[in-house]
């Protein structure tokens, strides 16, 4: 190559400059276009993007409402639900440490650009939400009347429970992903290919922060409860006081204070979640467990937007709530309470006398089966179930103060199970003539099967008659009677009068009871001869004996005990409708008039012939008592339980109103003990009774619809 040509200058050719226009349009064109997408996503969306970034976001949440009340026949309220009020703080405000997050969005809210940039601004603005926050704690201790370290220690806990699961949160994403590194490290060759390979061919792990904001930390929660309304308004009229602050209305299971029927009223217990407790509320016990159904709301609720702050931009009800309907029990509140003070009487009864573990009693109306009074001794207070101290303490008496005695506590019944032996009797033939049977005072021998009589003076009741075995409670009468029947028809009878059998009335824990072995070859003489006195493996509730004593009052029909009738709403402009509960008139108890006369004739003489095993003790002058008492053994030097089985009639009445049971668990006698407090009571309610109207209470508790 010569020197010249070297030397030389360039002459790009013709071509050339056309080249370098291609390549610079083909250089500048994609930028082009790329500039303007961004453009017009600018210019278009820009406003739909940033307001999806804060679009609100939805959250349902139930609506509450009131369960039914639970009132007395003659309009006392028992158990309601009471409106209160609850403090919900947001999670950023009641946190120990604030959030840096937070607390720089609220910076922004409440200084410029130009004050952000000032350190001194910034810092006096920070300590003043610093300030804020602790203020709060001192504003809603002195508004809710609490300590302020008791409402430090409910944010304390909130905080720790949310901060605990955020940490178990990020561990477990953090596991995860530190799992997936080692599987793709794992997958990987060792040679310098493979590794090249891995590293073309892997996509990079996303970079940047990762938002680990729960949405607990962006939500309410329940810090005080149980608050009143004066309170409530107290923090709503003053919001500039109280920032993240909700107060929210909500209701609570309240019964009345001194409440005589806790058994029959039963327990409500609530179910919800952290943010409304009482959102569900489920009946337990007694009337509350039986009806739930009726007595339980339906909850509403409604969608609730909010910015991502937490703020509540807009609400929307989704569905609307439904009270639970009233119910309406059939005990009466005046009866109630006079059975409730004489059995109190009896627990603590004078010096010489057995102390009763505890005592029950029932008063029932024979023709409707409607249950006026009804009582479980020692009693509770519902407001005690809520502390866990008292409530161990209540589960651990020996007394069993939770038991319902008139409807749980199945217990030998004693004589006063010996009207169904004595019909049996009768209407199976093994008695003859007029029923006569010789009583030594003794059964076989003179150690054992033997009469009250023969064991205090060693002498017999003679020549016995079904009425008279009734009236002076003859042992060997009954003794004979069940001996010759045999355990089928023990057992058949005994199931007639309603023992054996669940009485129905739909309350939990009801008991059967129970007569002898199914299978007759396990019954042997001996325990079919004591069951003919109500003992061996006889047992029943008071609620039994006073349903086969209604029976025998009524001619033969085994109402089915009712305790309640729910009531509805009143529709507009017309009267509430009262729905007939499950049950009905039950079953009929045929007998022929012989053995109704002896069974009537029996009972009416125990109470008022001289000669009778409650002269003494259950007649009264203000109406006429029938009865059967029983002092069933149980064994060892434990004290006999104490039962009174019996009805009333009151003067110019032509037929029996009321049964009666009373029940003192080893109470002592029948007689002496149990009796009294039947007669008191049959008193009570005759006092309360119009002596013209003799059925007007049966009428008022007829079960119908109101049209």
């Amino acid at each position: 190559m010569s020197g010249s040509s070297l030397n030389s200058p360039f002459k790009p050719t013709a071509g050339a400059g056309v080249r370098a226009g291609v390549l610079a349009t083909a250089f500048l064109l994609p930028l082009v276009v790329i500039g303007g997408r961004v453009a017009f996503i600018q210019l278009t969306c820009g406003a739909a993007v940033a307001a999806g970034r804060d679009e609100p976001r939805p959250r349902d949440e139930p609506v509450p409402a009131a369960d039914g009340r639970v009132l007395s026949a003659d309009g006392a309220l028992w158990a309601w639900d009471e409106a209160r009020f609850e403090v919900h703080v947001h999670y950023r405000w009641l946190q120990t440490e604030p959030d840096e997050g937070w607390l720089g969005d609220q910076l922004r809210s409440r200084l410029s650009r130009e004050e952000r940039n000032d350190p001194a601004t910034l810092a006096a603005a920070e300590a003043e939400i610093r300030a804020e926050r602790d203020a709060l704690r001192v504003r809603l201790a002195a508004a809710c009347g609490v300590d302020v370290g008791e409402v430090a220690r409910r944010f304390a806990a909130i905080d720790g429970r949310i901060a605990e699961m955020k940490a178990k949160i990020v561990a477990a994403r953090e596991a995860k992903r530190s799992a997936a590194a080692a599987e793709r490290a794992a997958a990987v060759g060792d040679g310098p290919l493979d590794r090249v390979i891995a590293e073309l061919t892997t996509p990079p792990e996303r970079g940047g922060r990762v938002d680990d904001t729960l949405a607990e930390e962006l939500a309410y929660h329940r810090a005080l409860s149980g608050l009143g309304p004066r309170v409530a308004a107290a923090i709503e009229g003053s919001p500039e006081r109280f920032p993240g602050v909700r107060v929210l209305p909500v209701v609570g299971r309240r019964t009345a204070e001194g409440l005589p029927a806790p058994h029959l009223v039963g327990l409500r217990a609530s179910g919800g979640s952290d943010q409304h407790e009482d959102d569900v509320r489920t009946g337990l016990t007694g009337v509350e467990a039986a009806f739930d159904g009726v007595l339980t709301h339906r909850a509403g609720a409604r969608r609730i937007w909010e910015d991502r702050r937490g703020a509540a931009v807009r609400t929307e009800l989704l569905k609307p709530p439904r009270p639970g309907r009233d119910v309406r029990l059939t005990v009466r509140a005046d009866l109630q309470t006079r059975l409730v003070s004489r059995l109190a009487v009896a627990m603590t009864p004078p010096e010489g006398r057995p102390i009763p573990t505890g005592a029950a009693a029932v008063l029932m109306d024979v023709h409707t089966g409607a249950v006026l009074a009804a009582a479980s001794l020692p009693r509770y207070d519902p407001a005690d179930l809520r502390d866990p101290d008292r409530w161990a303490d209540l589960r651990s008496d020996p007394r069993a103060p939770l038991l319902d005695r008139v409807t749980a506590a199945a217990l030998p019944p004693g004589s006063v199970f010996k009207p169904v032996i004595v019909a049996a009797a009768l209407e199976e033939g093994v008695v003859f003539g007029d029923g006569s049977i010789e009583c030594r005072g003794y059964l076989d021998r003179p150690e054992r099967h033997r009469c009250a009589c023969f064991i205090q003076e060693e002498v017999g009741h003679g020549y016995v008659k079904p009425a008279d075995a009734l009236c002076r409670s003859c042992n060997v009468w009954c003794f004979d009677a069940a001996d010759r029947l045999g355990p089928a028809d023990v057992r058949h009878w005994a199931n007639a009068f309603g023992f054996g059998v669940a009485p129905g009335t739909g309350l939990p824990g009801e008991r059967a009871g129970s007569v002898l072995p199914v299978d007759d070859k396990k019954v042997s003489r001996d325990l079919l001869i004591e069951t003919g006195v109500g003992q061996g493996e006889v047992t029943a509730t008071p609620l039994q004996v006073c349903r086969m004593t209604a029976a025998i009052a009524n001619g033969g029909r085994l109402v089915i005990p009712q305790v309640a009738l729910p009531v509805s709403p009143s529709p507009p402009g017309g009267a509430p409708s009262v729905l007939a509960p499950p049950g009905g008139d039950g079953e009929a108890v045929e007998l022929s008039d012989r053995t109704w006369l002896a069974l009537r004739s029996g009972m009416d003489r125990a109470v008022n012939d001289p000669l009778g095993t409650a002269y003494g003790h259950a007649r009264s002058k203000r109406l006429r008592v029938a009865g059967k008492t029983g002092t069933a053994q149980v064994g060892g030097d434990r004290p006999s339980h104490a039962w009174f089985a019996g009805y009333g009639t009151l003067p110019g009445a032509d037929r029996p109103a009321v049964a009666v049971c009373v029940m003192l668990e080893h109470g002592g006698s029948g007689g002496a003990d149990a009796g009294p407090v039947a007669r008191d009571l049959l008193e009570a309610w005759a006092a309360l009774e119009d002596p013209a109207k003799p059925q007007a209470n049966a009428a008022a508790f007829q079960i119908r619809r109101v049209q």
